[in-house]
């Protein structure tokens, strides 16, 4: 029987909304993606996670914050685990608060900072010639509440897109005397009519401190290395590049971001190298588990994308895994296409990669950052995970998050970028509310990963009263996932 579609229309709408406005939902109470703006390796499954809380665990060198959890993010390797802060946005004040025009809006305090994490409105901002320019006017307007002196020097405006409601987002990225302060962005959303609907993110303010590195690039590459081992080089998409991390409370360190990646095991990890200590100050794993179609095969080895078995056009192969990862990534982009109008996973027409067979018996899905990939399992916990529809468009939808609300794939802002891709998932696949329940354990009948509609059956919490708090699967992602599922 097929699921009683729950509200479809007013979920497509809000999924459509998402799609452009993806920060604006991280007010879901208890949720944030304060501080974290990256992504990760995100992978499908990390096995069906407990619904029981864990052990907070942290790096011996690791700093314990005062506010806010601060907890370890697993290197691969156990004693590679480093504290990278997450800020959980529990305790955050909300008020309404006059504006210095007297226009009144809602705004929700960062207890940390003391700025707006998330603004309501809607407010109109000063006469200015574009939008750009009247965010900026509102800001220096405001610079009491948001404490910002020079928003035209200190925000970078990353992106202006207007989406299918008329609505226009801009996303504004934080820099402190030129250097990018990490997963520091605000979004300014603006209605048909030119008001504010709504501004949200994180900045830190009053940051003090010396940008000139005392560590070389070169330096603190090799540290890089040394922690992740042999087989790993600089990823060729993301070079090293000096940032502001924050760090608990207002802290901040000045350190190279070095993103490396290796195929065996596949690992897309991104380090923090402390650029005056030259320490190892945070890491975590970006890579992330599940038009022009190019489907791959790896012949159960692990150098992708493989050899190319089909392209837009081919034929049908005599391999039903190659065939059926190239009809599902073309089953998801016309999903995308034709209700929200994208054109692929970037929105500008972007190659849609996949690779089948990869490895032998090996149990997982991802999207490494620039692709899809598939493992045919072991025939017990999984048959060949590229045959199921809904894990397609969940890896698919990865992409998609990466090109549009950027989130972390760890702690919170991980547990939303999995709840988008599940929830995406079985938008494509509409014949239940279950992921993955075509290719997980397959000799076990009516088996799956994941309920959206329920999310215990499975062992996830399904409220943040049952929030798993666990240094394991990048901050339990998978499993907090069906809070906002």
């Amino acid at each position: 029987m097929g699921r009683q579609d729950k509200g479809h229309k007013g979920i497509v709408w809000f999924m459509l909304a998402a799609l452009s406005v993806m920060a604006v939902i991280l007010a879901v109470p208890g949720f944030s993606n304060k501080g974290l703006a990256g992504l990760a390796l995100e992978e499908l499954s990390a096995g069906r996670p407990s619904a029981q809380p864990a052990q907070i665990q942290s790096s011996p060198a690791a700093k314990t914050a005062v506010s806010s959890p601060v907890s370890t993010i697993t290197a691969f390797f156990e004693d590679d685990m480093v504290a990278l802060h997450s800020r959980s946005g529990a305790g955050d004040v909300t008020t309404v608060t006059a504006l210095e025009d007297g226009q009144q809006a809602t705004i929700r305090w960062d207890k940390d900072t003391g700025v707006p994490a998330f603004l309501t409105g809607p407010v109109t901002p000063p006469a200015a010639a574009g939008l750009p320019e009247a965010t900026y006017a509102f800001l220096d307007e405001n610079s009491d509440i948001y404490q910002i002196s020079r928003p035209a020097e200190e925000l970078v405006l990353q992106r202006m897109e207007r989406d299918g409601l008329g609505m226009t987002h801009l996303r504004m990225a934080q820099v402190y005397k030129g250097v990018p302060v990490f997963g520091s962005e605000l979004s300014f959303h603006y209605t048909a009519d030119g008001k504010i609907s709504a501004i949200n993110g994180y900045y830190l303010p009053g940051i003090d401190l010396s940008v000139e590195p005392e560590v070389g690039k070169a330096a603190a590459v090799e540290t890089a290395q040394a922690k992740l081992g042999q087989g790993a080089v600089l990823s060729d998409r993301e070079p090293p590049e000096l940032v502001i991390l924050p760090q608990e409370g207002t802290s901040v360190a000045l350190t190279w971001k070095v993103t490396l990646v290796s195929e065996d095991p596949p690992l897309r990890m991104v380090y923090f190298i402390d650029a005056h200590s030259g320490e190892l100050a945070a890491a975590y794993n970006a890579l992330q588990d599940v038009v022009n179609r190019q489907t791959y095969t790896a012949n159960y080895g692990t150098s992708i994308p493989g050899t190319l078995m089909m392209n837009e056009g081919s034929a049908w192969t005599g391999d039903s895994v190659v065939n059926a990862a190239y009809y599902n990534t073309g089953r998801t982009y016309d999903y995308y296409y034709n209700t929200f109008g994208r054109d692929s996973i970037n929105g500008s027409g972007m190659d849609i990669k996949s690779t089948v067979h990869y490895r032998s018996g090996y149990n997982n899905a991802f999207w490494n950052g620039s692709q899809i990939t598939f493992g045919d399992g072991d025939g017990y916990v999984f048959s060949p995970l590229g045959n199921a529809l809904d894990v397609v468009a969940h890896e698919m939808t990865h992409g998609v998050t990466q090109y549009t609300a950027g989130l972390v794939y760890s702690y919170q802002s991980g547990a939303l970028n999995e709840s988008y891709s599940d929830v995406m998932g079985a938008m494509v696949d509409r014949d239940d509310w279950l992921m993955g329940e075509d290719v997980y354990s397959p000799q076990t009948p009516g088996d799956a990963l994941r309920s959206l509609s329920d999310p215990s059956r499975f062992g996830q919490p399904a409220h943040m009263n049952s929030y798993v708090n666990t240094s394991s699967d990048n901050g339990g992602v998978h499993a907090n996932s069906g809070i906002p599922n």
